[in-house]
């Protein structure tokens, strides 16, 4: 027991001491502290309520006139804007898995909510297994525990994720969340620092390194600032081909529109590029701003100066 917990049973049997004398006492006698331990390993809620066994779906009729209380409270502002994308039809387009006691749709709420509250990894589930609110957000009594959260990622292929992600962007498309008129692409390395990482190296501009990672390729929205495709875990050799991939994906999206690409000078092969031109597809490309670069553009005449950015 700690001592705050040695002073309440004292307390409850009529012998009143402070948490601090039971700590000297306790030092005394050569026991050390106790490490922290979180409301989850001490198996209790904040009312002090058991933490359920396992996650379940729940049903509207459940929590109907009842008060649930949410550490995280917040995560409730987004569901307005998840109603509106309508958020259980890209799961059934998307054809994501569930299981007998947790659908999908609840599956992909709880990992929204892990991000919203900013819980980075899925060993802090347990933080949260006590929050009967968060489980209220997925649709669930509590949210699912660590082992069901990572098996259930990894049991999802590259097909499943794209074909969420190409249900999200053409209901986000219809909402009109999107100019798509201006498009950017770029590569970005997420490091990995495992020392058995069997990922390639990759060029780490944040670091300005190479070192192993995966290769990720993002596509943005150059007005609105909302990502429209992404690909992660490339390898080096097919890094060239990914913008005809991007193409192919958004062509499945917004048919007859055929928006202006851009991206670094080194992004793609000239032989993609002569692809693009062939199917009329506008594209940029960036070049990293030399002395002599400069120098050569600022002698050309009748030139009309505009300002480009990227934002990732």
């Amino acid at each position: 027991m700690s001592a705050g917990e040695i002073t309440q049973l004292l307390s409850e049997e009529g012998v009143e001491l402070s948490v601090r004398t039971v700590e000297r006492v306790l030092a005394e006698e050569g026991f050390t502290k106790l490490p922290r331990r979180s409301r989850l390993k001490l198996g209790l809620t904040v009312k002090g309520a058991k933490v359920p066994a396992v996650s379940e779906a729940i049903t509207v009729s459940v929590v109907t006139g009842k008060h649930v209380g949410c550490e995280a409270a917040g995560v409730f502002l987004f569901a307005p804007f998840i109603e509106k994308l309508n958020i259980c039809n890209i799961v059934k387009q998307a054809g994501l898995p569930g299981t007998k006691m947790i659908p999908a749709t609840s599956y992909l709420l709880s990992f929204l909510a892990l991000k919203l509250i900013g819980t980075e990894r899925y060993a802090h589930m347990g933080d949260h297994g006590f929050d009967a609110g968060l489980g209220l957000f997925a649709g669930l009594n509590v949210l699912p525990k660590c082992t069901a959260m990572s098996t259930y990622s990894y049991g999802l292929d590259a097909l499943h994720l794209l074909r969420l992600q190409k249900a999200f962007v053409k209901q986000a498309n219809k909402l009109q969340l999107y100019d798509s008129s201006i498009i950017n692409l770029d590569f970005h390395t997420v490091p990995h620092f495992g020392d058995e990482s069997v990922l390639e190296k990759h060029w780490a501009g944040a670091r300005n390194k190479k070192m192993k990672g995966a290769l990720t390729l993002f596509a943005q929205d150059a007005a609105s600032k909302l990502i429209l495709y992404t690909d992660a875990d490339i390898n080096r050799d097919e890094a060239d081909d990914q913008v005809l991939n991007f193409l192919s994906f958004w062509k499945g999206i917004r048919r007859g529109i055929k928006p202006t690409f851009v991206f670094d000078s080194k992004f793609t092969t000239y032989a993609n590029l002569s692809s693009l031109n062939t199917q009329s597809i506008k594209f940029i490309t960036l070049r990293r701003r030399g002395k002599k670069l400069i120098d050569k553009v600022n002698k050309l005449k009748s030139w009309k100066r505009i300002h480009s950015s990227q934002v990732f």
